[in-house]
């Protein structure tokens, strides 16, 4: 891994016999199976700004950015949004409108993953750290290689990290109001999302 470009180390996580190093603007993916540990692929403007962008799953290493939804599956990254989601423009049916991926997900601190294991459903919130007004959130089904958008599915407090595969969901801690400085646990179950 390069040292002294100017790029910090994000993230780290292991799918098989590969530790993947997610910098804000590359991820290399190190094979560790032999003795020696070497770079096997040096992936450029595919990397994070937070350790809430990754998620492990069975399939692979799932991350987010403003470029769009990757998979690390022990072999390839691919990109989930190519050809499925446009990147800026906002498409607009029956007065529900759909932002971009870019729009969406922004420039900075956006993105908050998580997996759904029995679902094999990738869920992708906005930012934990400023998030919008409505609730809103992108699903990839893994079955169907399909995104769906949702409008108003989870509220719009800040959240603290996500534990992933919570029965058919996941959980995750948000503050619900000031005075106090009180703590609640929100839970996104079956059939709310």
């Amino acid at each position: 891994v390069s040292v002294g470009d100017g790029d910090e180390i994000v993230a780290l996580e292991s799918f098989a016999d590969k530790l993947l190093v997610f910098k804000r603007e590359t991820v290399f993916v190190i094979n560790v199976s032999g003795d020696i540990e070497y770079i096997e692929l040096e992936k450029k403007f595919v990397g994070i700004n937070s350790p809430y962008n990754v998620t492990k799953t069975e399939l692979g290493i799932a991350w987010v950015n403003s470029q769009g939804a990757f998979l690390y599956d022990g072999e390839k990254i691919m990109n989930l949004t190519d050809g499925k989601l446009d990147s800026y423009l906002t498409v607009s049916e029956d007065d529900h409108s759909t932002p971009g991926w870019t729009q969406f997900i922004g420039h900075a601190d956006g993105g908050q993953i998580a997996y759904i294991p029995p679902l094999k459903q990738l869920v992708v919130l906005d930012s934990p750290i400023n998030p919008g007004t409505q609730g809103n959130l992108f699903i990839f089904d893994f079955k169907t290689s399909s995104w769906t958008y949702g409008t108003s599915r989870i509220s719009a407090y800040p959240r603290s990290a996500i534990l992933s595969g919570h029965r058919e969901s996941f959980i995750w801690l948000g503050a619900i109001s000031k005075p106090g400085n009180s703590t609640s646990v929100d839970t996104v179950v079956e059939g709310s999302m």
